[in-house]
């Protein structure tokens, strides 16, 4: 019942690209067996059904999405991005059953046109709608019968005051490295050690993600549950927080993702202040990682002081699947078992991996010009 892409067909060997269903995003298949018995066929929904793009959720990073029918089925564990852009597989009432051509999100599910109020969350996508010199269409669609339909999500603005965060920091205005000063983006302290951060606790996660827009309005961060060290890497401190929210919602991440400067004495301290990464990186983990044409963690909150150099980004914590399952052909929405850097070879289809990688890399190049 899978349903695959045709990337290129010789003889009686189908080149494929997985669009739903379980298996190899990639590969070769055979069309029919020897005794003539078909594998696969061609499939008229895909090519007939509509085209939507989705509207909403653009404050959650996406519209919710669920296995089935049904508005009490499971929900899926990612959001369908805002701008994606999804051809009808079905059409029940308000609910849409779909494929995914373009943005992040599910491969397949369910997912409502609009809101009970009345709220539009999908819309029909015309031939032609949306595309301008300035938002250029993203390649991935030209494989889809050169549809001439509308771009992945890109920011409503990107604010110019922020410029300055991309560094390099002003030798002139940096002080004391070990101060809270408000951060450049939302205006407010913020912790920038492990200790502050367990100090300040859910009132000001709760503060600060309703800043961000990164949770409703009536709901909060009831309480942190535990903090604990994460070890990796060199250029940050690491910490995952366990939250509970006053009122339980599948579309929040209770697992948090949390990085913070270095300590002031730490040897590579320096250095960092020096590359002034880390404005960047909180940057595009605000405006552009739901943009990417692949699965990005969801940002809750950061924000960096030009003036003291200290930083915080939040963000869920992705989950990475088990060592156990390393080799597996992952479903849609899993993440591999992490891989040590310098170790790629270790990881089973390599080559399909990177072929991967490189066609999403032509995709940014292709939207940024």
């Amino acid at each position: 019942g899978a349903l695959v892409r045709e990337l290129a067909l010789e003889e009686e060997r189908l080149h494929y690209e997985l669009l739903s269903g379980q298996g190899p995003q990639r590969g070769w298949v055979s069309l029919r067996l020897k005794d003539g018995r078909e594998l696969l066929a061609r499939s008229a929904r895909g090519e007939a059904g509509k085209a939507w793009r989705v509207v909403g959720g653009e404050d959650k990073g996406g519209i919710l999405v669920r296995s089935g029918r049904d508005v009490s089925s499971p929900a899926e564990s990612e959001r369908l991005s805002t701008g994606a852009l999804v051809r009808e597989l079905e059409l029940d009432g308000l609910r849409l059953h779909f494929e995914r051509l373009s943005g992040t999100g599910p491969r397949s599910g369910w997912a409502s046109v609009r809101l009970e109020g009345g709220k539009a969350l999908l819309v029909e996508a015309e031939e032609g709608a949306g595309a301008s010199p300035s938002r250029p269409l993203p390649a991935e669609l030209a494989g889809v019968a050169r549809e001439a339909l509308p771009c992945a999500p890109a920011p409503a603005r990107l604010p110019s005051e922020l410029a300055r965060t991309l560094g390099p920091y002003t030798a002139g205005e940096v002080g004391d490295i070990t101060a809270n000063h408000p951060g450049a983006h939302f205006g407010e302290l913020f912790p920038h050690t492990p200790e502050q951060l367990k100090e300040w606790g859910a009132e000001w996660l709760t503060k600060l993600f309703h800043l961000a827009g990164s949770i409703p309005a009536d709901n909060r961060v009831a309480r942190v549950v535990s903090q604990r060290e994460f070890i990796g890497g060199g250029a940050a401190v690491k910490a995952i927080l366990e939250v509970e929210y006053e009122r339980p919602d599948a579309d929040l991440h209770t697992e948090l993702f949390v990085k913070m400067p270095l300590p002031p004495g730490h040897k590579n301290r320096a250095l960092n202040i020096q590359l002034a990464f880390e404005g960047r990186e909180v940057f595009f983990s605000r405006f552009l990682a739901r943009c990417m044409p692949f699965r990005t963690a969801r940002f809750y909150f950061g924000d960096i002081s030009m003036t003291s150099t200290n930083w915080i980004l939040v963000t869920e914590k992705v989950a990475f699947a088990d060592n156990s399952r390393r080799g597996e052909a992952l479903g849609p929405g899993e993440v591999e078992p992490v891989v040590r850097k310098g170790l790629d070879f270790c990881l089973p289809n390599a080559l399909d991996k990177y072929v991967a990688l490189y066609r999403r890399a032509a995709m940014l190049t292709a939207w940024a010009h």
